[in-house]
């Protein structure tokens, strides 16, 4: 098991690493996804599957990245803080890559989370609902046969 500090420097470290050696992306991701496969063993592990798929979908996969943020904590004893960027994030990573029953579902709950939240975190909640409607819209011209609407049926 690790420690609780050292999921955290494993993380940091690997940081140092890509950062003075590019070439070294490929082994620091592969070492952060086995630290993360070995399940919720301290305060640091939701942060990483944030940071994983961040680094994922930097490097061009997007699916990974999905991967990862699906791979969070369902549980109703823990009250994550991070839930609404995990949420965000997947919603925003299934549109992009047309999953349209994964992006509606991710945005939806994000947004009754986030109802009536501060105005700071408006700018977040207003772009989650333009995302929904686009991932809307583009599945309701897909599910209709050509120019008929909902209400046409």
């Amino acid at each position: 098991m690790i420690g609780k500090q050292s999921l955290c420097l494993e993380f940091i470290q690997g940081l140092l690493v890509m950062n003075s050696s590019p070439s070294s992306a490929p082994a620091v991701i592969d070492r952060l996804k086995q630290l993360s496969l070995a399940g919720p063993n301290d305060f640091f592990w939701d942060p990483l599957h944030l940071e994983l798929a961040r680094l994922y979908e930097q490097r061009g996969d997007a699916a990974k990245a999905l991967d990862v943020l699906r791979r969070r904590r369902y549980s109703w004893s823990d009250a994550d803080p991070l839930l609404t960027t995990y949420l965000r994030e997947e919603g925003r990573l299934a549109a992009k890559l047309g999953d349209r029953g994964g992006a509606t579902r991710a945005l939806r709950h994000f947004l009754v989370l986030r109802e009536g939240a501060d105005e700071a975190l408006r700018p977040q909640s207003d772009s989650a609902r333009a995302w929904l409607a686009s991932v809307e819209s583009r599945s309701s011209r897909h599910s209709h046969p050509r120019g008929m609407t909902a209400t046409a049926f």
